[in-house]
């Protein structure tokens, strides 16, 4: 039966030659089989998402910011007896969150610095005044693994930055490492959703008002740390880390839906050279540069490009080399994180 008239509607154009196709990949699949016409418009066909994600990839390049744009659109203040506004950045002593905090300290914005190590805040405090003499610096400490209720972030943060205009939020904290998941306790789980998600939803809750009174006549951003490792690559003794991380991604997005007059992006670094990542390639100064590029110009970044061929090939690589990863995380999780998790739930510890 043929496929030319469906419903009593007479097909046509493109759709007339799909249904020859189906004609014939019924009455006669061999020909089709050898049909070179058709190999090469599926070819082509499969090309087309690869054509769509360069042309949109060149076009967020030629609308990306540069760090002066950054300084220029978000340093403006509503406090007139201040000449910058406040960046607030969590996690901010080590890492992607310490280089948030010496870019934006250059650009000359204020700097809400918050950790839970006060000796490391002091020194950070030091150093960004050494960058940039003519900002302010404001330390909280508070350890989000133990201070994670809305309650909690309210009296220890929110009470204590609410006079201040802050202009952009960081939600960089996070607590990650690689454990084999039955024998992950849970203190080690209360510890990583605690601080990884409860810190960003409270966080940007409590800032939030804020933010939506400041939009109206001001640039207002919101960054959210999330990772390749929650969203596109998916490797063994990661699953409570890259679940985590998969929360961040959505929640942000979901938020920058809600709030279109906010500019919140989702930031999904791949691996950076951090304490979690020693052996990385791309540090973390580099990778924090990429991502503000992307701040108020779309809703989800990479940042780098090598984070970007990481999270867009890697996984289709990973099927040839999942023994030799798995083997090497393994190792890490033996000789780094086992010992130090056997010995928090009180438990023998096992030495191989």
């Amino acid at each position: 039966m043929s496929l030319k008239r469906y419903s009593g509607f007479e097909l046509s154009g493109v759709t007339v030659r799909i249904s020859k196709i189906i004609d014939t990949l019924i009455t006669d699949p061999i020909k089709v089989l050898t049909n070179h016409h058709l190999y090469a418009a599926i070819g082509f066909v499969s090309l087309l998402p690869l054509v769509k994600n360069v042309l949109v990839g060149l076009y967020d390049l030629l609308r990306s910011k540069s760090l002066n744009d950054i300084s220029r659109i978000y340093k403006p203040t509503l406090n007139a007896s201040e000449t910058s506004s406040w960046v607030a950045v969590t996690g901010a002593t080590g890492g992607i969150g310490k280089s948030f905090c010496q870019i934006f300290a250059r650009l000359g914005f204020n700097i809400i610095a918050i950790s839970r190590d006060q000796t490391k805040l002091d020194n950070l405090e030091t150093e960004l005044i050494a960058l940039n003499s003519s900002i302010k610096v404001k330390k909280v400490r508070i350890d989000f693994s133990k201070h994670y209720t809305k309650e909690d972030i309210e009296e220890i943060v929110i009470n204590q930055i609410r006079d201040l205009d802050v202009s952009i939020l960081v939600n960089n904290v996070a607590e990650g490492g690689c454990f084999v998941f039955h024998e992950l306790n849970s203190r080690k789980i209360y510890n990583l959703l605690h601080t990884n998600i409860c810190s960003q939803i409270f966080m940007t809750q409590g800032l939030m008002p804020h933010f939506i009174e400041r939009s109206k006549t001001l640039k207002t951003g919101i960054i959210n740390i999330s990772s390749n490792m929650g969203t596109e690559v998916f490797l063994p003794y990661f699953s409570i880390y890259a679940a985590s991380k998969a929360f961040n991604n959505n929640f942000s997005l979901a938020l920058a839906s809600e709030y279109p007059q906010i500019d919140i992006l989702a930031a999904r670094p791949g691996r950076t050279k951090t304490s979690m990542n020693p052996n990385a390639k791309t540090t973390p100064e580099v990778q924090v540069k990429a991502i503000l590029r992307f701040l108020g110009v779309k809703k989800e970044t990479t940042g780098t490009f090598r984070s970007y061929i990481e999270a867009n090939y890697g996984p289709s690589l990973y099927w040839a080399v999942k023994r030799f990863i798995r083997k090497g995380v393994y190792s890490t999780y033996q000789t780094k994180y086992r010992n130090d998790m056997l010995r928090d739930a009180d438990l023998p510890l096992v030495i191989s």
